[in-house]
């Protein structure tokens, strides 16, 4: 019988598995901030707005509001669904969320796609800094939803919340097959391991729920790393 594998497990070996240790031992995460919340805010916005409907930008963000964010968030979030490329925007069909489950190697990948419209593969992120390109975590992200859905290609939008504005979408390639399957087997095998594992501190660790009790941080905020699996 092959091994069963969650994409979130995966995605939480490779950016820290300290934080599931610290997860389960019962310590209070940190209530999230504005930044997190406009990011479930942009997503669930995104739900109302796609596929081709006749609510507004503006009427989806309303809908969504559920946490009472001020004003100029909900500018932004506006404007990012008005930037949304346009092959998303005129898509016919839009899901989010969906599940799949594909053998591969041995193992049984499962997880849920963040996006899928018309059959292409989007991942939708908020962030307060301007994108060049994908950070490495959203690539290794996206490879696993490649792989579940069997696609060469994939594509990740930013909206990017800055001084000046913009939403911006980064294609990204499937790996090798053998590239791909080398890296999950090593995280599958170090899941459970006690250290963080990957861990990129230049902005990971600003997202971390549990920062606040990690013992792998010092009082500089830095984090001393086991060594960086991305590279």
């Amino acid at each position: 019988m092959s091994k069963r594998l969650y994409v979130t497990s995966l995605v939480q070996a490779n950016n820290c598995s300290h934080q599931y240790k610290l997860k389960v031992s019962g310590f209070e995460p940190k209530p999230p901030d504005t930044g997190l919340l406009a990011g479930i805010l942009f997503e669930n916005a995104a739900k109302i707005y796609l596929p081709r409907t006749e609510i507004s930008a503006k009427e989806a963000v309303l809908a969504a509001n559920e946490n009472n964010l001020p004003e100029n968030i909900l500018n932004f979030v506006e404007f990012a669904l008005e930037k949304l490329p346009d092959e998303l925007k005129t898509a016919e069909t839009a899901d989010f969320s969906v599940f799949a489950e594909r053998e591969l190697g041995g193992f049984m990948l499962a997880g849920y796609v963040d996006l899928v419209a018309d059959g292409a593969i989007y991942e939708l992120k908020y962030t307060h800094k301007y994108m060049n390109e994908p950070q490495k975590a959203h690539i290794f992200q996206l490879q696993h939803y490649m792989y579940l859905l069997d696609r060469d290609e994939a594509t990740i939008v930013y909206a990017c919340n800055t001084k000046k504005p913009s939403v911006l979408a980064f294609k990204v390639k499937r790996w090798s097959e053998h590239k791909y399957l080398a890296l999950i087997r090593g995280l599958a095998n170090r899941y459970y391991e006690d250290a963080p594992l990957g861990l990129i501190h230049d902005w990971l660790c600003d997202y971390c729920a549990f920062s606040h009790v990690c013992e792998y941080k010092n009082e500089q905020n830095e984090v001393y790393l086991s060594y960086d699996s991305t590279k």
